[in-house]
């Protein structure tokens, strides 16, 4: 599966890791059946690893999005993609609905580095939630409680 805005220069950016580590994982679903008995307790227990890190990525890059198309900016990113905000952009993105692309951005607020009205650095609202996103302990569904 090819992204067309997926880089040339391979793994040294997110967007290139992401883009390998699909190539990696296409077609696994259909051999899943072959997977001995003895390893398939371990192969589910990585896979809810896996969905932990991809749920903190994709709740990162939905607020990274937003962050980028937001009011007052010159160019927001939105806008020059052809949307109203980073709202309806991550909806033609992602496909999801809007619920859950104001859930992951609400998140992804709640657990990044913060900036006070005078512009002094803020830790995130939820430090210990945001670390344990980060460190993929924790997937996105902590959003229902946050």
């Amino acid at each position: 599966m090819a992204f067309p805005w997926a880089p040339d220069e391979g793994q040294d950016d997110p967007a290139g890791a992401v883009c390998a580590a699909v190539g990696l994982l296409d077609g696994l679903f259909t051999r899943v059946g072959e997977v001995a008995s003895g390893d398939l307790a371990g192969l589910t227990a990585q896979l809810e690893q896996l969905g932990r890190v991809v749920d903190a990525l994709r709740v990162r890059a939905a607020g990274e999005v937003a962050w980028r198309s937001r009011r007052g900016l010159e160019r927001p990113l939105a806008g020059e993609l052809g949307c109203r905000d980073g709202r309806e952009l991550l909806e033609r993105l992602t496909g999801i609905p809007g619920p859950a692309v104001s859930a992951r951005v609400r998140l992804d607020e709640a657990t990044r580095d913060r900036e006070s009205p005078t512009g002094l650095p803020l830790p995130p609202a939820h430090p210990a939630v945001a670390a344990a996103v980060e460190a993929g302990l924790l997937g996105e569904l902590v959003k229902l409680c946050v």
